[in-house]
């Protein structure tokens, strides 16, 4: 049996990763409501959109926010007026996660196999974790890091295989301009989470110690100078940034954000045990409860296999990632995305080695070419059909809505006509402030900011002063704290107005049996569960 060239080959696996991954990853995008980080950082863009503020993105003007740079809100307010509301915040996440499988696609076919490369990436792009949480269908930045990750890892193996120093101006030219743009990439990948691009370089310095004596020391100085690179990337908004707010900043970002994540947990709901990402990673898809005996394949395919240098980069770039980010006591599986790729490699390769051992039981050559046939075919439509079931869910699915702003969208006409009222109220009061307004989590300031019409009231508001109007009401309030035995008396509140949902109550009040004169009772605290 005959098979194209092997670059022809990678690059049609590659466009079908890319194909199958666009449709994991852009079907539905603007379904599901924006909540948790990603609201947080849409909130940033918007800021930036409307204040100009571009060196220090806040989720609303006056604010500080030092959790994470601004790399990829900066492209998405880039870009804000191109792509629809909700899209806008996602489509460089989803953008970044089809990179990323794709690239898996090429440096895995490249390293070892086509086929290898094309099972990595289908891997990849069926991963859920990867896709759904927190990863590239949501408007965070794991995904890119992931990808950033991936191309630092991509071009420092294309400088580092060959064993002999570049001969000529031109190659040596080529090798500095290769070195400097992997400290570019390192820096990108910094400039999305807090240095995230620093445990890749302590990555490939061990690996770089595992390679023949003359190699490791010539490319030790490279890497040194990748790092410099990075540096220089970093430093100008790093430093401007604590020149400008001084202490605060350094804390948040660093003693914070790092230092105690690592070393206490800044959330006890975050602290897991040590084995939490083997787990994590094990169950995230069906294909993934091989990692384990896949990474011992690698290992063993280090000492023996005639591509030791490959192996190696690819369990060091897969484990060595998971293993820093497992003694840190705040672990959420998001932290290990940019392992993916790399543990993908290694499952691939592992399905590819029983392939070829079970195609080696057979004597005649017509029959071991019939089995590989069978085997990555099998595998690869397997996986396709997986990809295929996981995107058409999203064709026609609803998604999670935050139910005050649908209904408040709903209501806008009337809203703007005065004709209906919608009042938001009681907060809880240990919650960030939002513009001056009871406290709220991220998902409300997100969409707060979208209801203009809104009347957003402070704790302690008496009922009386708020409803002595003969309007029809909507009162968006914590759950249970209005009902037909609530401190609204008098009021009349039809059940089929009022709803649970998105961790608020909604009753629609007939402001035609609500008497003022006996309605003293003032809103209490409350808060979203």
């Amino acid at each position: 049996m005959t098979l194209a060239r092997p670059w022809l080959r990678i690059a049609l696996y590659t466009l079908l990763a890319m194909t199958t991954a666009a449709a994991m990853m852009f079907i539905g995008l603007r379904n599901d409501r924006v909540c948790g980080d990603e609201a947080v950082y849409a909130s940033c863009v918007d800021t930036i959109v409307e204040t100009g503020q571009w060196l220090s993105p806040a989720p609303y003007p006056g604010a500080v926010y030092f959790q994470k740079p601004p790399l990829q809100m900066w492209l998405s307010a880039a870009t804000y007026n191109v792509f629809p509301d909700i899209v806008r915040y996602r489509v460089w996440s989803a953008a970044f996660g089809v990179l990323a499988v794709g690239l898996t696609c090429l440096l895995a076919g490249v390293m070892f196999a086509p086929e290898v490369g094309l099972i990595a990436a289908l891997l990849l792009a069926t991963n859920q974790r990867f896709v759904y949480d927190h990863g590239a269908r949501s408007g965070t930045f794991d995904s890119a890091l992931t990808f950033f990750i991936l191309l630092g890892t991509a071009i420092y193996w294309r400088f580092i295989r060959t064993a002999t120093p570049p001969s000529s101006r031109i190659q040596r030219a080529a090798r500095v301009a290769g070195w400097v743009s992997l400290g570019v990439v390192v820096g990108l990948a910094g400039m999305l989470k807090t240095v995230a691009g620093l445990p890749l370089m302590l990555l490939l310095f061990v690996h770089v110690f595992m390679l023949p004596r003359p190699q490791w020391q010539r490319q030790f100085a490279a890497l040194f100078g990748a790092l410099a690179v990075s540096l220089i990337m970093l430093l100008p908004w790093y430093v401007a940034q604590g020149v400008r707010f001084g202490t605060p900043f350094w804390h948040d970002m660093f003693a914070q954000n790092i230092v105690q994540r690592a070393t206490v947990g800044v959330d006890p709901r975050q602290i897991k045990p040590i084995t939490y990402f083997p787990m994590a990673i094990a169950g995230s898809a069906a294909a993934f409860a091989l990692v384990l005996p896949a990474i011992v394949f690698a290992v063993i395919a280090g000492f023996v296999s005639s591509r030791r240098a490959e192996w190696r980069l690819a369990v060091i770039a897969g484990v060595g990632w998971v293993a820093i980010f497992s003694v840190s006591h705040s672990k959420f599986t998001h932290y290990i995305y940019p392992a993916m790729p790399a543990l993908c490699i290694c499952i691939a390769g592992l399905i590819a080695w029983m392939i070829g051992r079970a195609a080696g039981l057979w004597r005649i050559a017509e029959f071991r070419e019939r089995t590989f046939v069978a085997g990555y075919g099998g595998v690869i439509l397997a996986l396709l059909f997986n990809a295929t079931y996981l995107a058409a869910r999203h064709v026609d699915r609803p998604g999670k809505k935050y139910q005050p702003y649908e209904i408040y969208q709903a209501l806008a006409p009337a809203i703007e006509g005065k004709t209906v009222r919608f009042i938001v109220a009681g907060f809880d009061k240990d919650r960030p402030v939002w513009l001056g307004q009871p406290g709220v989590d991220s998902i409300d300031s997100f969409y707060l900011r979208r209801m203009p019409g809104a009347q957003r009231v402070p704790t302690g508001t008496p009922l009386a002063a708020l409803l002595d109007q003969h309007l029809p009401t909507l009162l968006v309030a914590p759950p249970n704290q209005f009902t037909a035995d609530s401190p609204v008396p008098d009021a009349r509140i039809d059940p089929r107005f009022s709803a649970e949902t998105g961790g608020y109550q909604m009753v629609g009040i007939d402001m035609a049996a609500f008497r003022s004169n006996r309605s003293g009772a003032a809103i209490e605290t409350g808060g979203r569960r």
